[in-house]
């Protein structure tokens, strides 16, 4: 886990020093994330706390609007070492919509895949959302984030902070 923060924070630290200031028109942009996910209903009986990170591209379609694509990884820690090697691989579509230059809110759709000890399961997923853009390149959302299947859904509640290219 230690190992995952430092090599984030090595990317983001090149990154920014590496960064030149451009002027850019094109309408596509690309975010790498850590995600820190807080399960609650019946994930929490397993597991206390996911952590993770994700991709993710959005296509802006004007100034308000924009199509997005977004995947990752998340890896959910033991709950009183039950030995559950509990994971989950989003894969989502949706929209931003932009307030302002800075506020947006988001809704996204499509599967999360949960591995535990080598099996998988695909559910439904959904996840509405909100963020600030703190500038051209740096992004922190919030967002609810729920796996349907069967009548069985598991909550998460989730904090990204994010470095755009």
């Amino acid at each position: 886990m230690k190992k995952l923060f430092l090599s984030l924070a090595v990317i983001a630290a090149t990154l920014s020093a590496s960064a030149q200031t451009k002027t850019t028109t094109s309408p596509f942009r690309v975010s790498l994330g850590v995600d820190a996910v807080a399960p609650f209903g019946n994930l929490a009986d397993v597991t206390p706390f996911g952590i993770g990170g994700s991709l993710e591209g959005d296509y802006a379609v004007d100034n308000t609007l924009a199509l997005t694509l977004n995947a990752g990884y998340i890896r959910f820690l033991q709950k009183n070492n039950n030995g559950l090697k509990l994971g989950v691989i989003p894969v989502l579509a949706g929209i931003k919509y932009y307030f302002t230059p800075q506020f947006y809110s988001s809704a996204q759709l499509g599967v999360g895949v949960f591995t535990s000890n080598g099996n998988s399961i695909s559910k439904f997923a959904y996840a509405p959302g909100i963020g600030y853009k703190f500038s051209d390149n740096f992004d922190a959302g919030v967002k609810y984030q729920a796996y349907s299947k069967n009548s069985v859904t598991d909550n998460t509640a989730s904090l990204r902070l994010a470095y755009t290219f």
